[in-house]
C-alpha cells in the first residue's frame, strides 16, 4: 500500500542518512536497540553509585561521566588537604580510560558501522569489571574499588559504542546533549539534514534516564546487590551480539563468542562461495580455447561474467537489485540478501539504480584483481620466509 511504501522509504532514508549506503535494516535497529540498553545500562550503574546503599558507609561517586571528575582531583590537589580524594577522583578517570583502552587494544583496526569480531569477548570483560564490582560491594570491601571497576565497565561499553557508530552512539550526556540542542536549532530554520541523528541521540539519552530512575528502586531494594543486576544486563549485550552475528552473518556460536571469526571471511562470500553449476561454462570456456580451466579464480570470473546474461533475461543490458538477488539466490549462491544488496551497490559506480554490463565487468575485474594482489603478498611472504639467513651479516 501507499503508506507502507511510505513507512518503507522514510526508514531507508534515516537508515542511510545515519549509517551510510552499505546498511542491513536489521542490523541498524540492533544497533540502536544495543546503544540504548548500553545507556540504560550506564545510568543504572551511575545511579547505584550514587545512591550511597552500595556500602555501610554510604560513599558515593559518578562513573558514568568524567567533567566532574577533573574538577574535584584539581580542587582537591590545590587545596592539599584531602589528597586521598584526589587520588580517588584521579583513579577513576584512569579506570575509565582503562576500559576504553581495552576497547581499542582488542579491536585495533575496528572500521566505524562494521561489528567486529571481538566485540562480543570484550563485553563479556566489562561483565566480569561489574561482576567484580557487584561482589565487593556485597562483602563491603573498599567502596573505591566499587567504583573504579564500575567506571571501566562503563568505559569499556561507551567505547565500543563510540567506536562502532563513529561517535553517534554515546553515553556520555554533554556531547549528547549539545548534539540535540544542535538538531533542535537546525531544524527549526528549516536544516532536517541531522534530525535523525537527533532522533537517536534522544533515544540514548531518555535510556540513559530511565535507568538512573530504575536504579532508584533497585538500589533500595538489593542495596549492595544492585550492580549484579547491571552484570547480568552486560552479558545480556554480549549474549545479543552473539545472536545477531550467529543469525545475521551466519558464523558459529563459538566463533561469535571467542572472537574467533574475520570480516575478510564474511565478505570472501562475495566472489569465493559461489557455486553456481559451473559445468557447462567450464566446457564451454575449455573449447573457445583448446585448454582445461581448471584456474579457480578465472573459472569465477567467465562465471560471473556469464551470470551477467543468465540474470538480463529480457536483454536490456541492466539488470536491477530484485533480478540480482532472484537470480542469485536461484543459482544456489549462498550470500545473504543483504551480501548480495552490498554487492549490488559496490558495482552501480553511477549509482543509477541499475547495474550495467560495463558496471559488472568493472566490478569483476576488481575482484579478481584483489585475489591476484593477495596471492601475490602470500608469495611474498612465503619467500621470506624460506630465504636463507647470511651468516657473514654484520649484527
Amino acid at each position: 500500500s501507499f503508506m507502507s511504501n511510505s513507512v518503507s522509504n522514510l526508514s531507508d532514508q534515516a537508515f542511510s542518512n545515519l549509517f551510510g549506503d552499505e546498511y542491513s535494516k536489521r542490523e541498524c535497529l540492533y544497533v540502536i536497540f544495543a546503544g540504548a540498553l548500553v545507556a540504560l545500562n550506564s545510568g543504572v550503574v551511575n545511579g547505584a553509585c550514587l545512591s550511597g546503599l552500595l556500602t555501610p558507609t554510604g560513599e558515593r561517586q559518578s562513573v558514568a561521566g568524567l567533567t566532574s571528575k577533573y574538577t574535584l582531583s584539581a580542587m582537591a590537589l590545590a587545596g592539599g588537604e584531602d589528597l586521598e580524594v584526589y587520588s580517588t577522583q584521579v583513579c577513576i578517570i584512569l579506570s575509565y580510560m582503562l576500559g576504553s583502552f581495552i576497547s581499542g587494544f582488542i579491536s585495533p583496526y575496528a572500521r566505524p558501522y562494521r561489528v567486529e569480531p571481538l566485540y562480543g569477548p570484550t563485553f563479556m570483560i566489562g561483565a566480569v569489571f561489574l561482576l567484580a564490582a557487584s561482589l565487593l560491594a556485597a562483602f563491603e570491601q573498599d567502596a573505591r574499588y566499587i567504583f573504579f571497576f564500575a567506571s571501566a565497565a562503563n568505559g569499556i561499553q561507551n567505547g565500543i559504542a563510540s567506536i562502532y557508530s563513529a561517535n553517534l552512539v554515546r553515553c556520555s550526556l554533554t556531547g549528547s546533549s549539545i548534539d540535540i540542542a544542535l538538531t533542535l536549532a537546525q531544524l527549526l530554520r528549516g536544516n532536517t539534514k541531522k534530525l535523525w541523528k537527533g532522533v537517536v541521540l534522544a533515544i540514548i539519552v531518555t535510556s540513559f534516564w530511565l535507568g538512573g530512575v530504575i536504579s532508584y528502586y533497585l538500589s533500595r531494594k538489593f542495596l549492595s546487590h544492585t550492580l549484579l543486576f547491571n552484570a547480568g544486563l552486560f552479558l545480556l549485550v554480549g549474549a545479543s551480539l552473539v545472536y545477531f552475528l550467529v543469525y545475521e552473518v551466519g558464523i558459529s556460536v563459538q566463533a561469535a563468542i571467542f572472537g574467533t571469526w574475520k570480516w575478510k571471511k564474511v565478505l570472501d562470500k562475495l566472489h569465493t562461495s559461489i557455486i553456481i553449476d559451473n559445468t557447462e561454462i567450464q566446457d564451454e570456456d575449455s573449447s573457445d580455447n583448446g585448454t582445461s580451466s581448471n584456474s579457480k579464480a578465472a573459472l569465477t570470473k567467465v562465471a560471473l561474467l556469464q551470470l551477467f546474461d543468465h540474470i538480463d533475461s529480457d536483454g536490456n543490458e541492466v539488470i536491477d537489485s530484485d533480478e540480482l538477488i532472484e537470480a542469485l539466490m536461484k543459482a544456489n549462491v549462498k550470500m545473504s540478501a543483504y551480501e548480495i544488496k552490498t554487492l549490488f551497490r559496490a558495482a552501480d559506480e553511477n549509482q543509477d539504480g541499475v547495474i550495467s554490463r560495463e558496471e559488472w565487468q568493472v566490478l569483476v575485474a576488481k575482484m579478481m584483481e584483489r585475489d591476484v594482489s593477495l596471492e601475490n603478498e602470500n608469495k611474498t611472504k612465503e619467500k621470506k620466509r624460506s630465504r636463507p639467513r647470511n651468516p657473514n651479516r654484520v649484527r
